[in-house]
Formats: structure tokens, sequence, C-alpha cells
């Protein structure tokens, strides 16, 4: 079992990736369970407890219980906690477990984004800790290619948008919807914003991100140079942070169960 990530190659990415993670066995005990509690993405009932107490309140429903152990018994194996820690350099917590299938479709299961980006609203109060930010373990147990449910991810692009949380955080920039890349490419291009960012970020570094991020103005607004092509029971790391999309599901039904750790 090869579970090694290059801590400083994440730092420098936001994305890591490890071939034939899981077992064929974890896989199949994995999926099962799945198609038992998942629904579609967002749907309610797809997340699974991760505190002692609500575990506890699933002991009446003795076949839930005891695959939601299944699912701890996988996390206590692979020591999912240990390579959090150790990639992230960060004290961390498990704050959520959950799966769900993406039905085959042409359509993107989401379209280039930023998570924890208020989801593009205008009109925002309070503002998250970008140091706080979430890692997640993305593990597949369906095969995923370049439109047919892969994650794309530009690697680096989670430094702009920390340092940009940041400064909207501690009101030195205002805010300005950033959730879409178009509108995250917008808000970096602006003179102040940009100006603001080199104190943080080299000029070159921010011109390489705004000429890799360019192809969203292309009329079919994506591209397959970071995509994350894997075979099913490989696992992806990313910081939430940097920005990502889920491609099309267009061969057959996607299947994957996510653990998410927070930095403390």
């Amino acid at each position: 079992m090869n579970n090694h990530i290059n801590s400083s190659n994440f730092t420098e990415n936001g994305i890591a990736k490890i071939e034939n993670f899981l077992t064929i066995k974890d896989i199949e005990k994995l999926k099962k369970i799945v198609s038992i509690y998942c629904g579609p993405k967002n749907i309610s009932g797809n997340s699974f407890p991760i505190n002692k107490i609500d575990i506890l309140k699933n002991i009446k429903n003795p076949k839930k219980f005891l695959d939601i152990m299944k699912i701890f018994n996988i996390y206590n194996k692979y020591k999912l906690k240990n390579i959090a820690k150790k990639i992230t350099g960060s004290n961390i917590e498990l704050v959520m477990i959950d799966g769900y299938i993406a039905e085959k479709s042409n359509e993107h299961i989401l379209n280039w984004h930023v998570d924890q980006a208020y989801s593009g609203k205008k009109d925002v109060q309070d503002f998250v800790d970008p140091k706080k930010s979430i890692i997640k373990f993305f593990f597949y147990l369906t095969s995923v290619q370049s439109n047919n449910g892969c994650l794309g991810y530009i690697p680096g692009s989670h430094k702009i948008t920390f340092h940009l949380k940041e400064m909207i955080k501690n009101r030195i920039i205002d805010y300005s919807p950033y959730w879409s890349l178009k509108d995250l490419r917008a808000l970096v291009k602006s003179e102040v914003v940009f100006s603001k960012l080199k104190k943080y970020i080299s000029k070159d570094f921010l011109m390489n991100f705004l000429e890799r991020s360019s192809f969203i103005n292309e009329p079919n607004l994506d591209t397959k140079k970071y995509d994350f092509q894997m075979a099913e029971g490989g696992l992806l790391v990313f910081d939430e942070a940097g920005v990502h999309r889920g491609s099309s599901p267009s061969l057959n039904d996607r299947y994957v169960i996510r653990f998410f750790f927070r930095r403390k």
C-alpha cells in the first residue's frame, strides 16, 4: 500500500493523487455502502455521522451502524488523518464524510469554481477564515477520464484565493463575487486587487494564473489540460480553495466517497 504524498508538492500545487490506493475488496465495500445510502450530490442523507453520539444514534439500525463502522475501519486502516496532517503540516480535524452518485450525463457535475466562495452571492456579511480551508480526500469508486467524471484543478490557484479571501476578511479590499472562474479572473485582473495581491504573490505568478485560466473565455469554456484521470480505487487529495470542476460523467455513473479535513 503506497500512501505517500510529497508535502512540498502538495503545498505548491494544492493537489496530489495516489493511484490504486484502495484494495479491490475495499472498493466493492464502499461502493455498496454508497449505493445503499447515497443519492445524487447535495441530496440530504448522503453524509455519515462522525462523532460518537451521532454514530450511536444509529445503533438501533444494526445494518447502517455496521456500515458506518466499515467506513471508519477504512479511515483507520489507511491512516487518513495522519496523511492529512503530514501533507498540510497542520493540526487537522475530520469534519465530514459523505458519498454520492453522479448519474451518467453530458452535463458537467460542476463547472470551474472556488469552494467556500459564497456561491457567487452579491451580498455577503460574514467572511470565512481562509486558514481553516478544507482538505478533501476524494475516493473514486469508479474510474474517471476526461469527459467522464474526472476532476480538473488549476495547480497553484489555491494560493491566490487564500490571499484574496484573507484580504476580503480583513477588509483590505471590498468583496466581489469570485465563485466562478470568470468572476475570479475579473477580480484578480482589477487594478486595485492585482496591486494588493502583488504584496503576497509575484506578478509573474499572477500573470501565469491568468494565462493558464484564459480557456474560460474560449467558445467551449473548458480544457482537459488540468484533468486528473484515475482508475477506480484512486485517491485525489486537494485543497478546496483551488479552482476546480467536475467533468460530465458521460460514459457511466460516477461513485465517490469523500473525507473532509479542516485545519485547526
